[in-house]
């Protein structure tokens, strides 16, 4: 698979996972890594992050994304119907990476930012065949329900 970022970051997010004994399937870091793209490429058009943290996306976003996935697995096993919403979404993290490692959880992303939205739409659209579904809603904000199957 070709990468937008050095694939020293694609290592050091595993040794990070590893670090913690975080399981991931292999399924579920080929999503966090197409994810990955989709911010770095979105980047371009829209400020998602700093141009900065481009290079740096696997080990500085993901990896923060995931901490409470490492940190507190024991607490998000078998609690399907835990819900969890991330304000201000802007590029989707920690939502899709949260998604993709805990997919019996409802994740709820929200975003005021029409360009933002814009993004975190167009991304689930990558996503939508059967991977990251969502509904959508107004509510003074653009809401998206972001889990898996």
């Amino acid at each position: 698979m070709k990468h937008f970022f050095d694939l020293k970051q694609e290592q050091l997010l595993m040794d990070f996972l590893k670090s913690y004994n975080c399981d991931l399937s292999e399924n579920q870091l080929s999503l966090l890594f197409q994810y990955a793209e989709c911010v770095i490429k979105g980047n371009t058009i829209t400020n998602l992050i700093s141009k900065n943290d481009a290079g740096k996306f696997c080990s500085r976003h993901l990896t923060d994304s995931l901490i409470p996935v490492c940190l507190f697995k024991n607490l998000f096993d078998d609690h399907s119907g835990l819900r969890w919403a991330d304000m201000g979404s802007g590029g989707g993290c920690p939502v899709f990476p949260l998604a993709i490692a805990l997919p019996h959880i409802q994740f709820y992303a929200v975003e005021p930012r029409n360009k933002r939205v814009q993004f975190l739409q167009e991304t689930k659209n990558i996503f939508s065949s059967g991977l990251i579904p969502y509904d959508y809603a107004t509510v003074q904000a653009k809401i998206f329900t972001v889990s898996l199957p």
